[in-house]
């Protein structure tokens, strides 16, 4: 997947493929712990033209081991069946925009209990090395390629899709799940993301 140089289409447009792409059903909210719905608390920009951008031309400091330290964190609490350590490493803004912490905490713990209603298990969940890092003239963003491996009742399935990493003040870095995240949606939430860039592709595989 590469996000195309295109015409912006008219915000009307803009804001329902928005809508769409972040609207998570459960299986894919699962995957970083967004809870579905999302859609409706996502600010909106302009629509901009996006700033210039170029590939890092090395990672940043200590880069990897950051994301290393919060892909472990992530890993244990999905395969404890336990959403809440995925808000401490939620993209802030969004977090905002669901009402604080608490409220995205509340958010968690009501996707660990429609887990159990449902039958998902995490079987595995990893994140594949190398990580692919960008820059533009604001920010850093990294690319993390993750494999899930899930059991929702009788059937098994495998989840390939990406973290998109967004360096924030002081080095600290958040992520967004990427399954729904098509050029539209770049547009409106990163708008100075690289155009063009190559992306993990998005499976998903009944075993």
């Amino acid at each position: 997947m590469q996000i195309p140089a295109h015409p912006v289409p008219p915000a009307r447009a803009r804001t329902s493929a928005v809508t769409s792409a972040l609207a998570l059903p459960l299986t894919l909210a699962l995957t970083l712990g967004l809870p579905p719905g999302l859609a409706s608390l996502v600010p909106f920009t302009s629509g901009a033209e996006p700033s210039p951008a170029r590939p890092a031309d090395k990672p940043p400091p200590n880069a990897d081991e950051q994301i290393d330290r919060a892909v472990v964190k992530l890993q244990r609490g999905f395969m404890a069946g336990d959403f809440t350590p995925a808000v401490e490493f939620l993209y802030g803004p969004l977090v905002e925009k669901m009402g604080g912490r608490d409220r995205a905490l509340a958010a968690a713990r009501g996707i660990n209990e429609q887990m159990k209603a449902r039958q998902v298990v995490f079987v595995s969940w990893q994140a594949r090395k190398p990580y692919q890092y960008l820059a533009s003239p604001s920010r850093r963003y990294a690319i993390v390629p993750t494999e899930a491996r899930l059991r929702i009742g009788a059937r098994r399935e495998v989840q390939g899709s990406y973290l998109l990493g967004i360096e924030r003040p002081g080095g600290r870095w958040e992520f967004i799940n990427g399954d729904k995240l098509n050029a539209q949606v770049y547009q409106e939430l990163f708008p100075d993301f690289p155009k063009g860039t190559p992306l993990p592709k998005v499976t998903r595989t009944v075993e």
